[in-house]
C-alpha cells in the first residue's frame, strides 16, 4: 500500500482535530455526543472509500484532500447550531492550522535528516511509510504543540466574537481560495520532492508554507475582528442617537418638573396662609415637592440635568446618590458627550446597587483637581468581581446590560479628549475612575 492510502486516514485525524480547535466552543446542537461519533465514523469511512489510482498523483491528493474537507463542512453543520458561514470560517482556519502543523513536521524532519536522502512528506509516490520510530514521536509533539499554540492565540477569539459575521465576503472568499491554492501548491512540491530530492528546496518550501498558512490564518482572524470593531461602533452610534434624542427629553421634563414644583410650592403657601387641609399631609406633601424640586448644582447645565434626572430616579429606588461634582472643570466636553459618559456611568451603578440589600445602595460622584489633573470618580458597592476582558468589565446577562456597551462608550468619550479610564474592584466596591489633563 502506498504512503498515500495511509494518510488518507492520517489527514482525516489531523483535519477534524484542527477544526475542533475552533468548533468545539460553538453552540452543539441535541445529542452531541453521538452525532461526534457518527460523524467520525462517516470521515473515516470516506476516507477508506476514496479510491486511490495507480499513480497516486495530483489529481488522486486533490480528490481526497478536498472530498474529507468539504465532507467535514458539512458533518460540522450537523453536529453544530451554526450557520454555514460559521462553519466555513471555521474549517478554513483549522485547514490552514492542519498545513502548519504538517509544513513544520516536514520542516524539522527533513532538517534532522529523517528521511535519509528522501524527502520527508507523509505521502507521494514512494512505497515506503515515513512514519517509524523516528518521525513518529517528532510528528506528535509537533501537532500537539501547534494546536495547542493556535488554539491558545486564536480558538478563544471564535467564542469571545460569538457567530462569524462577515460582510466583506468578497475578502473573506479570497483568503479561502489562497488556502485552497496554497494546499495545490504543496501537491505539485510534494510530487517534486519525492522524484527529486534537493535539500535547499525542501526546506525552502517547507519553511515558505508553514509561513503563508500562518498568514492566511492571522488574515482570517484580523477580518473576524475588524468586521467586530464595526458593528461596534455602528451599535454605539446607534446608541449616541437615541442618547441625543433622550438629552433634549431629559433637558424639556426637568425644566416642566422645576416650573411643577415652583408652582406646587406657591399652591401650598396659599392654602397654610389660608389655614386649609391637614397640617401633617400638607407637610408630606411639601417634603414630596421638595424632593423633586431639589435640583443638582454644578456649574455646568448639562450635568445638572442628567444629575437632577439620576438624582430623582434614585430617590425613587430607594437609593442614595451622593454628588460632589464642580462641573464648570467638565465645560471642555459638548453636552452630547457629557450627558452620555455620565448617564451610562449613573445607569451602571444603579443596576449594580439595586442587587443589594438597602443599606448599601450607595452611589458616590466626585471630582477634584490637583494641579493640571482633573479627575472623575463614580463608586458603588458591586455583589461580586466583575469578570474582566482586555481591562473592561463584561456583563454575564445575554443582553449585554451591566457595565457592557456603556463602558466602552464610556472608554472612547475619555479618550477622545486625552483621558484615561481606569476601573477597579476593591473589597466590594466597583469604582470607575476618569483622568484628564486641563
Amino acid at each position: 500500500m502506498t504512503q498515500l492510502f495511509w494518510y488518507k486516514f492520517i489527514f482525516a485525524l489531523e483535519l477534524i482535530t484542527a477544526e475542533g480547535v475552533f468548533l468545539y466552543k460553538l453552540e452543539r446542537r441535541s445529542h452531541f455526543v453521538l452525532r461526534l461519533i457518527l460523524a467520525i465514523v462517516a470521515i473515516f469511512a470516506a476516507a477508506y472509500l476514496i479510491p486511490i489510482f495507480d499513480n497516486g498523483g495530483i489529481l488522486n491528493s486533490l480528490l481526497i484532500f478536498f472530498s474529507l474537507f468539504f465532507l467535514s463542512l458539512v458533518l460540522a453543520q450537523v453536529i453544530f447550531k451554526e450557520s454555514f458561514l460559521t462553519v466555513l470560517f471555521c474549517g478554513i482556519a483549522g485547514y490552514a492550522l492542519q498545513h502548519i502543523a504538517y509544513q513544520l513536521f516536514c520542516l524539522i524532519a527533513n532538517l534532522f535528516g529523517m528521511g535519509g536522502e528522501q524527502a520527508v512528506g507523509l505521502y507521494g509516490k514512494a512505497q515506503a511509510f515515513p512514519l517509524d520510530v523516528r518521525t513518529l514521536p517528532t510528528f506528535i509533539l509537533i501537532h500537539v504543540f501547534t494546536y495547542i499554540a493556535i488554539a491558545l492565540f486564536f480558538g478563544r477569539k471564535i467564542k469571545e466574537t460569538g457567530e462569524v459575521k462577515l460582510r466583506s465576503k468578497q475578502l473573506f472568499f479570497l483568503l479561502f481560495l489562497s488556502a485552497l491554492s496554497l494546499i495545490v501548491v504543496n501537491m505539485f512540491i510534494v510530487s517534486e520532492a519525492s522524484e527529486n530530492y534537493n535539500f535547499t528546496y525542501i526546506i525552502s518550501c517547507n519553511l515558505y508554507g508553514a509561513l503563508c498558512a500562518i498568514f492566511i490564518l492571522a488574515l482570517l482572524f484580523a477580518l473576524l475582528e475588524n468586521e467586530k470593531l464595526k458593528l461596534e461602533n455602528e451599535f454605539i452610534n446607534r446608541i449616541r442617537a437615541h442618547e441625543q434624542k433622550t438629552f433634549k427629553q431629559s433637558k424639556s421634563n426637568i425644566e416642566l418638573i422645576n416650573v411643577a414644583c415652583h408652582d406646587l410650592k406657591y399652591q401650598l403657601r396659599l392654602l397654610k396662609q389660608d389655614g386649609m387641609g391637614d397640617g401633617e399631609r400638607l407637610k408630606a406633601l411639601e417634603r414630596a415637592v421638595e424632593i423633586f424640586d431639589s435640583k443638582v448644582e454644578t456649574e455646568n447645565d448639562t450635568l445638572n440635568v442628567i444629575l437632577t434626572e439620576r438624582m430623582i430616579e434614585c430617590y425613587t429606588k430607594n437609593v442614595k446618590l451622593n454628588c460632589m461634582v464642580n462641573g464648570k472643570l467638565l465645560s471642555f466636553m459638548n453636552e452630547l458627550d457629557l450627558y452620555t459618559l455620565f448617564g451610562n456611568a449613573l445607569d451602571n451603578a444603579l443596576e449594580a446597587v439595586l442587587q443589594l440589600g438597602e443599606d448599601k445602595r450607595v452611589i458616590n460622584v466626585v471630582t477634584s483637581q490637583t494641579g493640571s489633573m482633573f479627575s472623575v470618580l463614580i463608586s458603588n458597592y458591586c455583589a461580586r468581581p466583575p469578570m474582566m476582558v482586555d481591562g473592561l468589565p463584561v456583563s454575564t446577562k445575554s443582553d449585554g446590560g451591566l457595565h457592557g456597551y456603556g463602558l466602552k462608550s464610556i472608554k472612547r468619550i475619555t479618550e477622545k479628549y486625552g483621558g484615561d479610564m481606569r476601573v477597579r474592584y476593591d473589597d466590594g466596591i466597583f469604582n470607575l475612575s476618569l483622568l484628564f489633563s486641563l
